[in-house]
Order: structure tokens, then C-alpha cells, then sequence
């Protein structure tokens, strides 16, 4: 038993050396996570846009199919290792993963909506050419009844039935992600 301590001090060195990567393996763990979670993110979006460009669709009224598993990869991650982390590294991994989830869904909308804006303002002005009129345009342009109809009383357009699809959705993602938090001890 003289080897005691020296057994002690490579088990002791050992798990120092473990413990000094952890920070490095949580990182890979939330970005593998975050890229789970995200990576058909750009390609449901765009299925929004279709779904709704130049088809005679009734406006949306609730959420689109894929939202509640944008962050079933974080769930599943968090059910599965739950005996293997401690609740620390587990908040710590959701918050990490869920805030840039978060962004990442925000950049992709911001950029569909910006172009959508975009096309919309070039097919305001090309109409207005064909139609002999001015071609100023305006932000604000068209009524705001709230109600999905213009002056002509026409039925909501193509791009606010998108930009309310996406609404929904983005409204149920915030809630998918406060269910979580909510559960996260439970889990």
C-alpha cells in the first residue's frame, strides 16, 4: 500500500486534466445542438414563402407544422443525458443552445422578410408602369384596415398572408421555448 498516494495523485491529475476540457466539450455540444435544431430552419421558411406566393389560400390561422420541432434535438439531448449532467451544465447547454436557435431563426426571418419587402415594392412599381402611373412609392403605401383588405376591399395579399404565417410561427416558437424552460426540471 506505499503506492496509495501515488495512485492518488494520477487520479487527481487525471481528473484535473478532464475537468480543464469540459468548458471546450460543452461549447462542441451546443453547437452541434444549435446546428441540429437549426439546420432545416432556412428550408421550412422558404416553404412558408411558397406555400403562399401566388396561390388563392385562405390567410393562416395557426402555426406551421415544423415549429414545435425546431427544438426537439435540445429535448431529446436533455432527456437522454438528464442522470449524466448536473442541472448547472444543463441550464447552461439550454440557454446557450436556445438563445442562439433564437438568433438564428430571427436572422433567417429578418432576411426573408426583407426580401419579400423588396419584391414587393418592385412589383408595386412595375404594376404602376404598366398602368401608365407614377412610379413613387411609399412604405406606407395601401390602407391599413386591419382587416386583410385594401381601398378595393380585395382580399388579403399574398405577402401579409406569408407575413402572418410567420408571425404565428414565431409566436409559437416563443412558447415552445418557455414550455421547455417551464419543464426543463421536470425533464
Amino acid at each position: 500500500m506505499n503506492d496509495q498516494p501515488a495512485i492518488e495523485e494520477s487520479i487527481s491529475s487525471s481528473l484535473s486534466s478532464m475537468q480543464s476540457d469540459l468548458p471546450d466539450l460543452n461549447q462542441k455540444i451546443a453547437t452541434i445542438l444549435t446546428k441540429r435544431c437549426t439546420e432545416t430552419l432556412r428550408q421550412h421558411i422558404r416553404s412558408v414563402i411558397t406555400q403562399f406566393r401566388g396561390s388563392n389560400t385562405k390567410p393562416p390561422t395557426e402555426a406551421s407544422y415544423f415549429v414545435p420541432h425546431i427544438i426537439k434535438p435540445l429535448i431529446t439531448f436533455c432527456k437522454v443525458n438528464k442522470q449524466l449532467l448536473s442541472g448547472k451544465r444543463r441550464n447552461e447547454c439550454n440557454s446557450i443552445v436556445a438563445d442562439a436557435v433564437a438568433l438564428r431563426y430571427y436572422n433567417i426571418v429578418f432576411e426573408h422578410l426583407t426580401t419579400l419587402k423588396k419584391t414587393e415594392e418592385s412589383s408595386k412599381i412595375m404594376k404602376r408602369l404598366k398602368k401608365g402611373k407614377s412610379t413613387r412609392s411609399s412604405f406606407f403605401a395601401g390602407n391599413n384596415n386591419g382587416d386583410g383588405s385594401d381601398e378595393s376591399g380585395a382580399l388579403m395579399s399574398d405577402e401579409d398572408k406569408i407575413r402572418l404565417q410567420i408571425l404565428l410561427d414565431v409566436k409559437q416558437f416563443g412558447k415552445e421555448v418557455w414550455v421547455f424552460y417551464s419543464c426543463i426540471f421536470v425533464i
